[in-house]
């Protein structure tokens, strides 16, 4: 069954649909405070973290999450997305792989939200 959604374009019950606006609040809501839970459920710091990688959804709501959560801006990257695009539930491997390659890496954490969960 096709719909028309109010611009013209065709919507199928059996596609998938995100509403951008909510995925960035949910993000920028839970992400920071998740990222402060896991640290300090792990008897760990900000600085024991090599690297913080984050779900590459789109590079705004990374930006955010590094400025709102104060993640040091040497140990994460909005920049993957840019390179590869929106990998779904892969983006947080890929933003590993494309950052970390090469480099001495003890500890990372790595944050998803989203479909991805």
């Amino acid at each position: 069954m096709e719909i028309m959604d109010p611009v013209g374009n065709p919507y199928h019950l059996s596609d998938s649909v995100m509403q951008g606006g909510d995925v960035f609040k949910f993000a920028i809501d839970n992400a920071p405070d998740s990222i402060s839970k896991v640290i300090e459920y792990a008897k760990s710091s900000y600085q024991e973290i090599d690297f913080f990688a984050i779900h590459q959804v789109n590079g705004q709501i990374v930006r955010t999450i590094i400025n709102h959560a104060g993640l040091p801006k040497d140990k994460a990257s909005a920049e993957t997305f840019s390179k590869y695009g929106n990998c779904g539930g892969t983006s947080v491997l890929v933003n590993y792989c494309d950052q970390m390659f090469g480099k001495v890496n003890n500890s990372t954490l790595f944050v998803s939200f989203g479909c991805e969960l």
